[in-house]
């Protein structure tokens, strides 16, 4: 019994011996773990701007979206070429443009004493353009217009790839919306009750399909307007259709995490916030944002006032400290939100730039430039109207297309 005792004895102070160097050994690790996740911890950069005065406009760009000759083959109203779009690529030094006269317009940005923005590079793209958008690690673009393929083209205007749709006929449908995953190896494109996956390194059709609706089990319904991806996990992406809800989507088993209402009528742009917690939802005409939070779900966080009374898809965006949102209004207004925690939280700052529609706006990535598009849809008078009424309504009418440059 004595030595079974002393057996046990040994054995306990072994342990009672070994307490400490296990806790300082997990300490240390614990501590180098520490390190590790804050060596790997989200970077934003820092760009100061100044909203305690009105922007200076740097650069007006608009004799290249009025070219006679030009709109007469896109067949349009009032020689009205309003921009739809515009955005700025991953380093600021090239900005793309589409507008109504279905041409995509490539820009070379100089920012440095003498900011200037030089056309570079016209395509004339046949059909209404849907979307565009940049890659998000090299200079390439892709666009989807009218009753074609999704195109990606680079910034010397050559085609590198070409990806089809094919749906159930062997027939190509036409994406609605597009977007590049963070490592810009994928292409995720929207169609109606179904979204489709790319593969940059294989053109041609999808590799795979995702149907998110169907007749029996229900699930998100309608055209999809707009994809974005989280920039936290590749993985993950949310979409919004012309329905009620918006779906949050994973790439692990190619299927719908869940699906939140709201009560837009359509949402026609949505992004996410810097660290992928929160989701910002804009609706077609209506006057707000909703921002509703990834980790309560169905519960949304608060309004942000927004006027967009017309058809017009209006954009916006957060800058990249994920500090402030901008974006333009129906009105010709700018709108710049501050989503930091504190006192501030919510106050909005308001500049009356434009007399036109801002329906798209890119913020520069490195520096305190925006560049803002706009003009006004306008549509066609009823034929029903004299031609001097028709001529009046006209002159009633501002039309100011363009791209300008401001800096705060």
């Amino acid at each position: 019994m004595s030595t079974q005792q002393a057996g046990i004895g040994s054995l306990l102070s072994l342990i009672k011996n070994n307490k400490e160097p296990n806790k300082k050994n997990f300490l240390h690790a614990a501590k180098n773990e520490t390190k590790e996740i804050e060596d790997t911890s989200l970077k934003l950069p820092n760009i100061k701007y100044d909203f305690s005065n009105k922007p200076k406009l740097i650069e007006l760009k608009e004799d290249c979206f009025i070219d006679k000759i030009k709109l007469k083959r896109s067949f349009m109203k009032f020689d009205n070429n309003y921009i739809r779009t515009i955005k700025f690529n991953k380093n600021g030094n090239y900005l793309l443009s589409s507008s109504q006269d279905r041409i995509l317009r490539l820009f070379l940005f100089d920012k440095n004493i003498n900011p200037k923005l030089s056309l570079i590079y016209e395509k004339e793209c046949g059909g209404f353009i849907y979307d565009a958008c940049w890659s998000k690690t090299n200079n390439v673009f892709a666009f989807t217009s009218f009753e074609s393929p999704i195109h990606v083209y680079d910034i010397n205007g050559e085609c590198i790839n070409t990806f089809k749709g094919i749906n159930n006929f062997d027939e190509m449908d036409t994406a609605k919306c597009i977007c590049f995953t963070n490592d810009s190896s994928n292409i995720i494109a929207g169609y109606k009750d179904k979204i489709r996956m790319f593969d940059m390194e294989k053109s041609g059709k999808q590799i795979y399909d995702i149907n998110t609706y169907k007749k029996f089990n229900g699930g998100q319904k309608g055209i999809f307007t707009c994809i974005r991806v989280n920039p936290i996990d590749d993985n993950l992406f949310i979409g919004s259709t012309t329905g009620n809800v918006i779906g949050i989507y994973t790439l692990y088993d190619n299927s719908c995490q869940m699906l939140i209402s709201h009560d837009y009528n359509g949402i026609t742009w949505m992004d996410y916030s810097k660290n992928g917690q929160y989701i910002f939802i804009g609706g077609r005409k209506d006057e707000g944002i909703s921002c509703y939070d990834t980790r309560m779900l169905g519960i949304k966080l608060y309004d942000i006032h927004r006027p967009g009374t017309h058809n017009q898809r209006i954009e916006f965006e957060i800058d990249p400290s994920g500090s402030f949102l901008f974006s333009g209004t129906t009105l010709g207004s700018l709108r710049i939100t501050d989503l930091r925690s504190g006192s501030s939280f919510q106050n909005t700052t308001e500049f009356n730039i434009l007399s036109t529609s801002i329906p798209s706006l890119s913020l520069h990535p490195e520096e305190n430039f925006i560049a803002i598009g706009h003009g006004q849809r306008i549509f066609p008078n009823s034929i029903l109207l004299d031609e001097d009424e028709k001529d009046e309504l006209i002159e009633n009418i501002p039309i100011n297309n363009g791209i300008s440059i401001y800096k705060f």
